[in-house]
């Protein structure tokens, strides 16, 4: 299964505030399901136009509005001496299934951080900039 979103330029994984949720209604083939379906999958193709999403696909949370959730508790009972509750967000239901689809192209500013991958090609280019103009600088100043 992936662990990572896969929405254009977002690589979310797991973690404590970040939950995947995979694109429902694979292989259903009542035509709610396919347009509850089509609804996640023409969000990622809004700009990854080649992407056919597969069985396990998933999609962060950070896509969804607040409104797109409700909470459920996984451990309605703690014993003495345990943690206490721990609240998983579900995205919500309606009778059929999952009835909400992700709406937020980029999560916030503050929420997006450079990968390390990104970072390395920045200082890349800004290294091969100053190399080129020293080189310029001594090339033509004699």
């Amino acid at each position: 299964m992936p662990h990572r979103c896969v929405v254009f330029g977002c690589s979310n994984e797991p973690s404590e505030e970040i939950v995947l949720h995979r694109i429902p209604y694979a292989n259903d083939d009542r035509l709610e399901a396919k347009k509850r379906r089509k609804a996640w999958v023409d969000f990622v193709k809004t700009k990854r136009a080649k992407w056919e999403p597969s069985t396990s696909s998933v999609v962060c949370s950070r896509h969804f509005k607040p409104d797109d959730f409700m909470t459920r508790l996984s451990r309605p009972f703690v014993a003495p001496g345990e943690k206490a509750l721990i609240i998983k967000p579900r995205l919500k239901t309606d009778d059929f299934g999952i009835c909400v689809c992700p709406s937020i192209t980029f999560p916030d500013k503050d929420d997006q951080t450079l990968s390390a991958r990104d970072r390395r090609r920045i200082v890349s280019k800004i290294v091969s900039f100053i190399y080129g103009m020293l080189f310029f600088v001594f090339y033509f100043s004699k």
